[in-house]
């Protein structure tokens, strides 16, 4: 059995319990930090290649196309050191390329003959979509478990809650049974926070892990 096993099982064995430890909050940091970082990566990547390929017959070109090698070379690098910092988990070493041609269209060349290339790639184009996916799953359970376990601080006689037709709280008596049901609601929250980073523990080895 994985570390990573081990871990999803234990924490599914505290039920409740997850609300004291600290390494599902630790992955809600990282959720959060998903969308923002998934738009750098996918506009770092289109500008670049963009770019690069339309001014490719010119010398600024390939230098632009060297630089987005660079970029994604950083981006796996970056991306590894928050696996290990919020996700606990160790991913290899990002790939390296051969870097003795000093001209930048050799090293374009070699850059574009390497599988790790197009895998980087592959994973900063479909950061942005999964990142969003992240930090909306993040947010909206965050802000609505949070609403629920301070609903009586901000209970003010008038109705400011409604969860379709079927829950109106619409007095301090339902405020205060809101609590314990928020209370559930971020337990809940925090196992779905494990099982996004289980996920994107492993779609991030799969694709920055250097290709042997």
């Amino acid at each position: 059995m994985s570390v990573l096993d081990s871990r999803s099982l234990a924490i599914s064995d505290d039920g409740l319990g997850i609300v004291l430890h600290p390494g599902p909050y630790k992955r809600l940091v990282y959720h959060v930090l998903g969308f923002p970082l998934g738009i750098l990566s996918f506009l770092g990547v289109v500008i670049g290649v963009s770019l690069g390929l339309a001014l490719s017959v010119l010398f600024v070109g390939i230098a632009i196309l060297a630089g987005t090698v660079g970029f994604l070379r950083c981006l796996t690098i970056v991306e590894a050191r928050l696996a290990a910092t919020f996700l606990d988990e160790t991913i290899q070493s990002p790939w390296k390329l051969d870097t003795s041609p000093s001209e930048p269209i050799s090293h374009v060349r070699n850059a574009c003959t390497d599988e790790q290339t197009w895998r980087a790639c592959a994973f900063a184009l479909v950061r942005l979509p999964v990142g969003a996916i992240q930090f909306t799953v993040a947010v909206t359970l965050t802000a609505l478990s949070l609403a629920l376990v301070t609903a009586p601080l901000h209970y003010d006689g008038v109705q400011i809650f409604q969860f379709g037709p079927w829950w109106h709280l619409g007095s301090l008596l339902e405020a205060l049974l809101a609590v314990p049901v928020g209370v559930l609601l971020w337990a809940f929250s925090l196992h779905v926070f494990e099982l996004l980073a289980t996920g994107m523990e492993r779609f991030a080895r799969t694709l920055l892990t250097p290709v042997e």
